[in-house]
């Protein structure tokens, strides 16, 4: 017997919040509860062409729940192709912020973290994305940035995350691949994303009315 939406739902965001995108790699069971749960909401969409919905995507979402597994303990490096400094860090949050078309159709990945000094910062994956069809967003993500969540001044974060001082805190990302995307499940406030490499993504809206970390960052110089 099929179970409701909203039942199915609720056990999803549990146990999604409960497994966290820092979760241990060792998390099979849960993971594959997980997966399971994401195949029967799918079943239930009540969106049908959820890419041509920008009034329910468009927005900041917080990721509760990744196939990958991050790391809390890392690197700026390691968060950035390598293009960042190697300072250690560590992780806090994962969002997405998404911007309509009339705004650079913007496809933001942001992981937030603490410093060695314990100070607030986030690393900005930036992207850009295009509809393909009634569920694929086809992704390009071309520039990673650092900037301090807090009120110091660049150089004051450069020191604290263990950038050097002429390092920079900004950099293209060049010949980097499109990647793909379908939305197999949109509402007012939840979205599963499947990858191009069918790993599965738990995301909730937070808002959708905010400032975009990358228009919150004091002015940035690049590479």
């Amino acid at each position: 017997m099929s179970r409701d939406r909203e039942t199915v739902k609720a056990e999803l965001i549990a146990e999604a919040t409960r497994s966290g995108v820092l979760r241990k790699a060792t998390d099979e069971e849960l993971g594959a509860r997980i997966a399971e749960l994401a195949l029967e909401l799918e079943a239930l969409n009540p969106t049908p062409d959820p890419t041509r919905r920008p009034d329910l995507y468009v927005g900041r979402w917080k990721t509760l729940y990744s196939t990958f597994n991050l790391e809390k303990e890392t690197t700026l490096a390691r968060l950035s192709f390598g293009k960042l400094s190697s300072g250690p860090i560590t992780v806090g949050e994962l969002w997405q912020e998404v911007g309509p078309e009339d705004d650079l159709r913007r496809y933001d990945n942001v992981v937030t973290f603490t410093d060695a000094a314990g100070k607030p910062g986030a690393k900005v994956m930036m992207g850009r994305f295009d509809v393909e069809d009634g569920h694929k967003l086809g992704v390009v993500f071309y520039e990673v940035f650092a900037t301090p969540e807090d009120d110091r001044s660049i150089d004051a974060f450069k020191a604290d995350a263990g950038i050097v001082p002429d390092g920079a805190v900004r950099k293209v990302i060049e010949k980097t691949p499109p990647l793909h995307s379908s939305i197999i499940y949109l509402d007012e406030d939840l979205r599963l994303n499947r990858g191009v490499y069918g790993g599965v993504y738990v995301l909730q809206k937070i808002s959708a009315d905010y400032v975009p970390t990358r228009l919150r960052a004091p002015e940035l110089e690049s590479a």
